[in-house]
């Protein structure tokens, strides 16, 4: 166990010669902090949102790969599509871009997509739940951030914002 000498001491190194002050050793005192009130109130709906998106995620899978509801592509057909671009697996599929899977709730293959929306919406969420605090404290940079995040996320998703094939 390493023992330090108190703050401002020196520490004594023994050589040949005897203790000779060799090294000034500075130490801090470790002082907890605490999380800001917004930290909280996004952590928690983090947390809630990843325990709810990852159950929707796996209790979907779990329906699809039991069979207990019928898949939009069969799993016999899975392996001509696996060469397949995302937007070549689309158009060989049959399926519509974009949105058009919240429409298609009643398949399995397709159940997993709102466990992956509920996660990619949880950031929205937070946001939105932490600008009321921040607007209390009088902080409008960060609340305009915050709000500003949501915008682009919600844009994004939207597909108004299109980056990329």
């Amino acid at each position: 166990m390493l023992m330090l000498p108190p703050r401002g001491k020196k520490l004594k190194i023994a050589t040949k010669e005897g203790l000779q002050p060799k090294v000034k050793v500075e130490t801090t005192k470790m002082v907890p902090t605490r999380a800001s009130e917004e930290q909280l109130i996004y952590s928690g709906i983090l947390n809630l949102g990843r325990k709810i998106g990852l159950s929707v995620t796996i209790v979907a899978f779990l329906l699809y790969v039991a069979g207990i509801v019928k898949p939009k592509v069969p799993f016999e057909d899975l392996p001509r599509y696996w060469g397949l671009s995302s937007s070549e697996f689309v158009k060989a599929a049959g399926l519509k871009p974009g949105w058009a899977w919240v429409g298609m709730y009643g398949y399995g293959d397709m159940l997993t997509y709102f466990g992956i929306a509920i996660l990619a919406l949880v950031s929205v969420i937070c946001y939105l739940a932490i600008i009321p605090s921040l607007l209390r404290k009088k902080d409008f940079i960060f609340a305009s951030i915050a709000l500003l995040e949501v915008i682009v996320l919600v844009l994004a998703a939207s597909g108004i914002i299109n980056t990329g094939g």
